[in-house]
């Protein structure tokens, strides 16, 4: 009996830990039509306090030729914040210094872009979020 009670908790323990681990969410991302090279999309939790990139409760991924997958991301209600970058180039000039060079990307995501900032359900499980963002008006 107390091997059997054991076995059982032991299950619930792991199926319960893979569930966490099973949330995730991908998809891509577009601005005016044109895929977003580089850049990160940040899901932040809607009755978190601050709701930056650098709260806790954000769960960041980065923005590769368009798209983006996050694991691990916990359910609820989020607040999707899309950034963009240009691409920097890292490299050891010919006196031995580092030199960083930014690029900037042709594809800018302005934070006021429209469906940026937006919220949206995230359910347990995975799920597909394709975010198309339109740049504000009087900025194309």
């Amino acid at each position: 009996m107390f091997v059997r009670v054991l076995v059982v908790l032991g299950v619930s323990f792991l199926a319960a830990a893979g569930c966490k681990r099973g949330n995730s969410v991908s998809g891509e991302v577009t601005i005016d039509g044109k895929m977003v090279e580089n850049g990160f999309i940040h899901f932040l939790t809607v009755s978190a306090p601050g709701n930056g990139p650098g709260d806790p409760h954000a769960a960041p991924g980065q923005i590769k030729d368009g798209k983006y997958r996050i694991d691990g991301l916990t359910p609820g209600k989020k607040i999707v914040r899309v950034t963009a970058l240009g691409k920097m180039e890292i490299k050891e000039g010919p006196d031995k210094k580092v030199e960083a060079k930014t690029t900037p990307t042709a594809t800018p995501v302005p934070e006021n872009a429209i469906g940026n900032n937006e919220i949206h359900e995230i359910l347990p499980g995975h799920h597909v979020l394709n975010i198309h963002l339109k740049s504000p008006e009087g900025t194309k």
